[in-house]
């Protein structure tokens, strides 16, 4: 499919239309899924579970499935939620974390009625997965994962390489644990950044980039992203921008690409993106 025709804005409009079409679809896919359930039909296909004939005649990978007939299940139970799986406040992530909350109560005797599960599920509406999660774990800490520990970690080399740093570490710190290891290599690597911010190019204007982190706040001036940061010539260098802290700024790399777009054009761009894209997997 060639969409290099569309503009900008009809793009864009597209998207959401195809995304409207995609949860509308996936209503009807719980649907399906249900009557199928209902019916048993996946014994008549000698499937002994729904999940199995999900992954295995329908090919969805395990997570996709689990969230689907979880989602599916919670529909078929609470069927006023179709709209808020339309309109995407709940998605098939939170719901398949709701479920496995209520499951896990029912086990440890607490039910949930659907009075109680809808106000998990209000809880969870328009939230990410990080903030559904905490949501969860406060209402059921027993949900929440063990802290890491160093017998955990099956990479052998890696395990060797942490406890190797816990042992230099040793004298000042006795009691170190895997978190606060890996905390302390983060704040260590986030520092040597900062004052290093530009690895690619030591010249005359270093003091003038570090000056831009600080300015910046280390974070994409676009769209806040902390993740892949660059500096950006406003003016591009290439048509004569200095690198003046006016002319300066941080951008993510996506961010930093699309500004360049904007600046160049799309095909003089397509080259270059081309082969960031084959170096730089998100």
């Amino acid at each position: 499919m060639n969409l290099k025709h569309l503009s900008d804005q009809v793009l864009l409009l597209k998207i959401k239309e195809l995304v409207s079409t995609e949860r509308e679809i996936l209503i009807k896919v719980l649907y399906h899924l249900k009557e199928i359930e209902t019916r048993r039909l996946h014994s008549v296909l000698k499937f002994p579970s729904l999940f199995e004939y999900a992954v295995r005649e329908l090919r969805y990978s395990e997570s996709q499935a689990l969230r689907r007939i979880s989602a599916m299940r919670l529909l078929k139970e609470l069927p006023e939620i179709e709209g808020k799986i339309v309109s995407g406040a709940l998605t098939l992530s939170n719901m398949a974390m709701a479920q496995s909350l209520f499951s896990k109560e029912k086990v440890a005797g607490r039910i949930y009625d659907s009075e109680k599960k809808t106000e998990v599920l209000v809880k969870l509406e328009n939230q990410s997965s990080r903030n559904a999660q905490k949501i969860i774990f406060a209402i059921s800490p027993e949900m929440k994962p063990k802290s890491l520990d160093f017998n955990s970690i099956e990479d052998e080399s890696l395990r060797a390489k942490l406890l190797r740093i816990k042992g230099l570490l040793a004298h000042e710190n006795p009691h170190l644990t895997l978190n606060d290891l890996l905390h302390k290599l983060c704040d260590t690597e986030l520092k040597r950044r900062e004052k290093s911010p530009s690895t690619s190019k030591v010249d005359s204007d270093t003091e003038v980039r570090r000056q831009v982190w600080r300015r910046d706040y280390s974070q994409c001036t676009n769209c806040g992203s902390g993740y892949a940061l660059e500096i950006d010539h406003i003016r591009p260098r290439a048509v004569g921008g200095l690198s003046t802290l006016q002319n300066m700024r941080l951008l993510c790399r996506s961010c930093n690409q699309r500004a360049a777009i904007d600046y160049f054009g799309p095909k003089k761009m397509a080259l270059y993106l081309k082969a960031s894209v084959s170096t730089y997997k998100c």
